[in-house]
């Protein structure tokens, strides 16, 4: 149906006899949007038509246009249909498409979600309404008509800030609150500073508790009056103090100071007098000594001066000496070796050492030769076993190349074979495994079902008796509506003789409407095991089917033969590489080999070669002959060394024995002893030598230094000049405390005024940050009281309350436009502050029907039928008006009315039309 094939008339009517599908319409948009019935008391399940056939789809789709855009949703609903195979049926879950479209006639669109749960979802927000919402403003389904007439106050804010987009203000009362909370939590935070810095001021300033009153008292006042003066000149009073205290003491430590400067000089000068006397006692002293060792200066001087001159002849007797000693040597050597003493007969030497040198020669070119040769035999030798090694490894290689590609065939063979069976083993045994796990969870869900079940009949018996027990006593509840005057709405009477009376124990509305709850939830409780239960039957039934009678015991058995088999056939990959490394293992033996074989012929060839260059003697006789020639060619050259060394022995002594005697005749000394008793060594004459001249040094100085002015003159008494010393130094040791002591004083009072200035500062800006963050909450927090319906609000609600206040006013303003024609001025409504709920949070959205027949304002709920219906229709057409007259909130441009009006008469059916022909 095009709904949109209406909209020039504005209105249109369904019309139809009872059950002819009236209401289906309606249940079939709530259905495509909200996946339920448009009465939420009736099962989604009834969408499905009973004419339909067990293969045919049940379905619903709508197009829907908001204000975001153009959108299709299909859902189909949950049913059972029977199985293809067998009996029974099996459960059909509900679906659900969302699309969104370019055009109304578009056939593809966008697709939003396939899930039932997004789609629902996705609906509510693009329509801006929940199911509950939608079936109380746009659509009024039978039976529900009345339902935002007798909502409580909860239930229509939540509707109305839905509708009117006011949770901005309910958003703007908490940010508010929020703002409050957190210039709250500065404001503790700025007066703990405060308090802090107050804590370090106190230390610092070292003040006592009493001190410590004045300036607390002037933070609390801080923070009532919100101005820091008073608390800023108590401040300033300490610093101004502490200030005055160091500069008191500093001016006491600059006294003290000068003063132990004055003892000091005076204790330094007395110190000098004793130092003076005790440095001439000392000069003296050192004069006595030094002219004492001046009479062994002369004998001291004649003994360096003779040490001098035997030390230019010394080395001369020694170098004498050394070459006797060496030509004694020489000669022993020769005459070991029989070498002449006569250096004239040493000239046959030189030629015996020149045929040893040529014996030599030709042995070493001997052994060379053998050397080669037997180098030569090695290698080949060697060659020999390597090329025997080389051939033994090429036939392995081949040996290992032909098995790794036998078992590469082997195993492309039978491998894939083997794979599938281990998998389809694999599955079979995790069959099995769960096939007692489905047979248990049979029997827990048949149990759960059955359970459930009995809960349902229970269940919808306790309903039909509650049923009855409120039919029995309808007609006392009906008499409890009829007022004199008023006619019957059963006989139309307007005479009541003989109302009926409510029995005892009558079943409520309320009661009834529990026990239908109760049934229901029974009843889906019911579906929802019976759908366990197919499923668990299903599942028991494939793999009894997948099994087919084989046991747990016999798969793993089974299962490990195949996985042994496979493993024994080798990994396809590992065999692969295994044969291509075979292949190159064979390639690389047998180019080793071609190479060993050529080196073998080559290391023969080269042996024949050398065997006839050494001429047949062998490596052992050839070295033999070697070393004979080597022991001739030593002996040789030691002799030659020996004469030589001999008559270099003999010229050497002859020259140092002439250079001493010269040497000796020259200093004038007798004999070498006389020489050797006089020297002594340069470094032990030249310290006697100085000695003397330090001691002459020393004497000058010690006298020179007498003769100076301040030791000449020192002549006072000693002890007398220590104790006067002793005394200056003690007072200037105690002027020097005092003035220490002064010192510390005067830094530790600069070290208070410093702190108690820097505290002082602290406390200055903390006490004018809490002034600032006290000036800039306070418009805050009244602000926030008013949103809140705190301290200044005169309503005492809230902001979001307020404005939906006015938006229901406005609602039932609107609907008595349509009540007043409809009920020919008997009825109004008015907004009420009563809680129509006990449970109820907030008050200000009640409902009351003023009857101005009467004068007294009613409960909706006591209207009769007729009465509830147009009373319904009022509010609904009042809402409606005033959400379309509103911006930023849901535009309501199309109603659903699902009532009969054929209980109303003709004059309040004329009415009521009236005011439906308006809405076009």
């Amino acid at each position: 149906m095009d709904f949109t094939a209406f909209s020039d008339a504005g209105l249109f009517l369904l019309e139809g006899p009872t059950g002819a599908g009236k209401s289906t319409l309606i249940d079939a948009v709530v259905f495509a949007l909200y996946g339920a019935m448009a009465d939420a008391e009736i099962d989604a399940h009834r969408m499905r038509s009973d004419y339909a056939a067990p293969d045919q789809e049940s379905f619903v789709e709508l197009v829907y246009e908001v204000g975001s855009g153009i959108y299709k949703v299909r859902r189909t609903p949950l049913y059972d249909k029977p199985k293809q195979r067998g009996v029974g049926t099996t459960r059909r879950q509900a679906t659900a498409r969302l699309w969104r479209l370019d055009n109304p006639a578009d056939t593809t669109g966008e697709i939003l979600t396939t899930r039932v749960e997004e789609a629902s979802a996705e609906v509510a927000r693009t329509v801006g309404l929940t199911r509950k919402q939608f079936v109380q403003t746009v659509v009024l389904p039978q039976g529900r008509f009345a339902a935002f007439l007798h909502a409580g106050n909860d239930e229509r804010r939540a509707l109305l800030q839905q509708i009117f987009g006011t949770e901005l203000y309910s958003r703007l009362t908490e940010e508010l609150r929020q703002r409050r909370l957190g210039a709250e939590r500065n404001q503790a935070t700025l007066q703990a500073n405060l308090n802090a810095s107050l804590q370090v001021l106190f230390a610092a300033a070292d003040l006592s508790g009493e001190a410590r009153e004045p300036l607390a008292e002037a933070a609390d006042h801080l923070g009532l009056s919100g101005s820091d003066e008073g608390l800023e000149q108590l401040v300033d009073g300490l610093v101004n103090s502490a200030q005055a205290d160091s500069a008191a003491l500093a001016d006491k430590s600059n006294q003290l100071t000068s003063q132990a400067a004055a003892l000091q000089t005076e204790s330094d000068q007395a110190a000098k007098l004793v130092e003076t006397a005790k440095l001439r006692a000392s000069l003296l002293a050192r004069q006595a000594e030094l002219q004492a060792l001046a009479k062994q200066w002369p004998a001291a001087e004649a003994r360096v001066s003779a040490a001098r001159k035997a030390l230019a002849v010394v080395p001369l007797l020694d170098q004498a000496e050394q070459a006797a000693t060496k030509l004694e040597a020489a000669q022993e050597s020769a005459a070991e070796l029989g070498v002449p003493a006569d250096p004239a007969e040493h000239g046959p030497l030189q030629a015996a050492l020149d045929q040893a040198v040529a014996g030599v020669q030709k042995a070493e070119q001997q052994v060379q030769a053998s050397e080669r040769l037997e180098a030569a035999t090695a290698a080949s030798d060697k060659a020999d076993l390597e090329l025997e090694t080389l051939r033994r490894a090429a036939d392995e290689a081949g040996e290992s190349d032909a098995a790794a590609q036998a078992a590469l065939r082997k195993q492309s063979e039978e491998g894939p074979a083997a794979v599938n069976e281990v998998k389809r083993l694999t599955e079979l045994l995790d069959q099995t495994k769960q096939l007692g796990k489905a047979r248990q969870h049979l029997d827990q869900a048949t149990k759960v079902h059955q359970l459930a079940r009995q809960d349902w009949d229970k269940a919808a018996a306790r309903e039909t008796k509650l049923r009855r027990q409120r039919l029995d006593g309808m007609a006392g509840e009906m008499a409890l509506e009829l007022s004199p005057g008023q006619p019957c709405p059963v006989c139309g009477s307007t005479a009541h003789p003989h109302p009926a009376g409510l029995p005892e124990g009558h079943i409520s509305k309320e009661e009834l409407l529990a026990a239908e709850d109760q049934r229901a939830a029974a009843e889906t409780t019911t579906e929802q095991a019976a759908l366990a239960l197919t499923e668990a039957r299903e599942s028991l039934a494939a793999l009894v089917g997948a099994t087919n009678g084989t046991t747990e015991a016999d798969a793993d058995k089974a299962l490990k033969a195949a996985r042994t088999h496979l493993v024994s056939l080798g990994n396809p990959t590992e065999l692969k590489a295994t044969a291509a490394s075979a292949a190159k293992q064979l390639d690389h033996a047998r180019v080793a080999l071609a190479k060993a074989e050529i080196t073998a012929r080559r290391a023969r060839d080269s042996m024949v070669e050398l065997r006839s260059a050494a001429g047949g003697m062998d490596l052992a006789a050839a070295t033999e002959a070697l070393d004979q020639a080597r022991a001739q060619l030593s002996l040789a050259r030691r002799r030659r060394d020996a004469a030589q060394a001999l008559t270099k022995a003999v010229e050497t002594q002859a020259a140092a024995a002439a250079a001493s005697t010269a040497a000796l005749n020259k200093a004038g000394f007798e004999d070498a002893g006389a020489v050797r008793e006089a020297a002594l060594d340069a470094a032990e004459a030249d310290l006697i030598e100085q000695q003397v001249q330090q001691q002459r040094s020393d004497l000058g100085a010690v006298a020179a230094r007498l003769a100076e002015g301040d030791l000449a003159e020192s002549k006072a008494d000693l002890p007398a000049l220590f104790t006067a010393a002793e005394a200056a130094a003690a007072r200037a040791l105690q002027a020097a405390e005092s003035a220490a002591e002064a010192s510390a004083a005067a830094t530790r009072a600069v070290q208070t005024a410093t702190k108690v200035e820097s505290a002082a500062a602290a406390v200055k800006n903390s006490a004018a940050a809490y002034t600032k963050e006290l000036g800039q909450a306070a418009p805050l927090s009244r602000v926030a009281a008013l949103a809140s319906g705190g301290t200044g609000n005169l309503t005492g609600v809230d902001l979001a309350t307020y404005v939906l206040l006015r938006r229901f006013q406005d609602v039932v303003a609107a609907a008595n436009d349509r009540l007043g024609p409809m009920s020919a001025g008997r009825y109004l409504l008015q907004h009420s502050e009563t809680k129509e709920r006990t449970r109820e949070r907030r008050t200000g959205l009640a409902l009351r029907v003023l009857d101005n027949r009467t004068g007294q304002a009613r409960d909706p709920r006591s209207l009769s039928g007729g009465e509830t219906f147009y009373v319904s229709l009022s509010l609904a057409l009042g809402l409606a008006d005033v959400v379309t007259a509103e911006a930023g909130g849901i535009d309501l441009e199309t109603l659903f009315i699902d009532e009969g009006f054929g209980a109303l008469d003709q004059d309040v059916l004329d009415a009521v039309m009236t005011q439906l022909g308006k809405l076009k």
